[in-house]
């Protein structure tokens, strides 16, 4: 006895299970292929998306670099900047010493110069005055021998007058090489 007339519809079931197991593969097959598609579609997806986010971040970093160099570059002038302020304010406060100095200086080369000049003054008013009171005398000797002359006549008034004039011009002559 041959299996088929066994079990005659062993065969038939057989077909039919091997049909239905023929159906689920191809299905699963598909379904795998759509997964897989899906699966590549989500990969293809998050690829893009992670290239976006890398050239977003790498956008914002380099902005923040740009950033970080403006704030060091800033930071940097204003350190020079104080750096400048500080060494003017060094010369400035130099400058004003050595201005203090010199004005201290002048002003007691100043007052020396005064006092020398002021001496000087003095020496001239009292040589002045001897000279003037000298004058004086020699005017009033002068008058007293005139008048005397004069009771007596002549032409010696004349000649008195004359010496009497040179003595004066050298008496001026000789203040003159004083002062």
């Amino acid at each position: 006895m041959s299996s088929e007339n066994l079990f005659p519809d062993l065969h038939q079931k057989m077909s039919k299970k091997i049909a239905q197991l023929t159906k689920v593969i191809f299905h699963l097959n598909s379904k795998n292929e759509d997964n897989q598609d899906d699966l590549s579609a989500l990969a293809d997806a998050y690829e893009s998306e992670i290239d976006s986010i890398l050239r977003d971040c790498s956008g914002k970093i380099n902005k923040f670099k740009d950033r970080l160099d403006e704030r060091k570059a800033v930071e940097r002038e204003q350190k020079c900047v104080d750096e400048l302020a500080k060494r003017h304010e060094e010369e400035k406060k130099e400058a004003l010493l050595e201005w203090q100095g010199i004005r201290k200086d002048l002003l007691a080369e100043n007052a020396k110069l005064k006092k020398q000049h002021e001496a000087g003054v003095k020496m001239m008013v009292k040589d002045i005055e001897g000279i003037k009171s000298e004058f004086k005398k020699r005017v009033d000797a002068f008058n007293e021998t005139v008048k005397k002359l004069e009771k007596r006549g002549g032409s010696t008034v004349e000649d008195m007058k004359a010496k009497h004039q040179r003595e004066i011009a050298d008496h001026v002559k000789e203040a003159n090489l004083k002062v």
